[in-house]
Order: C-alpha cells, then structure tokens, then sequence
C-alpha cells in the first residue's frame, strides 16, 4: 500500500525509487510524491483497447502527477502514453514498433 511504501521511503531515504508494474507504480508514485523522491515508472504491458477510455485517461493523469520519467520497452507500449502532458517524460529503450 501507499502508506507502507511511504513508510519505507521516509525509512530509507533512496534517492530515486523504480517501480516495474502498474499497480506498484501508482503507489510508489504517491509515496514518492509525499515524501519528494524522484519516481521512474518502467513500464512493459499496454494499456488494453478494451479498457474505457475514461480509466485510460485516469491512469495518465495519474502518471503526468505521480512520476518523473516514463520508460517504455516500445513504441507500441508507449503508445498508452501517448496523452501529450507525458511527452517529455517518456523514454523508449527499443525501436520495436
């Protein structure tokens, strides 16, 4: 959760937390926020066509507020990024389409 994140974030002091998953980066992402540590969401899986595109967005509103950067492993996965606010944020670390 949130609270055990920022729990060990104020513990630990790191300079910068990565997170691997979705779910773990929204938290992560909070905690990191409360407690002003830079916050990498690495992310590998699209966000599904068949998701509504009202959670679709929710979840890019939430990663402009919660997270520094954005690396994605393709242009296709970055592609549930594409939301323009999260442009400079994003990195992609293969040219796979």
């Amino acid at each position: 959760s949130s609270i055990s994140l920022f729990n060990i974030i104020l513990k630990l002091r790191p300079r910068i937390v990565h997170t691997n998953q979705f779910t773990i980066s929204i938290a992560a992402g909070l905690a990191c926020r409360m407690n002003n540590t830079p916050c990498i969401w690495h992310f590998r899986e699209s966000i599904s066509d068949s998701i509504p595109n009202f959670v679709r967005k929710g979840f890019q509103i939430i990663a402009y507020l919660f997270s520094d950067y954005l690396i994605s492993n393709s242009w296709f996965t970055a592609k549930s990024f594409r939301w323009y606010g999260l442009k400079n944020k994003l990195k992609i670390t293969s040219h796979i389409y």
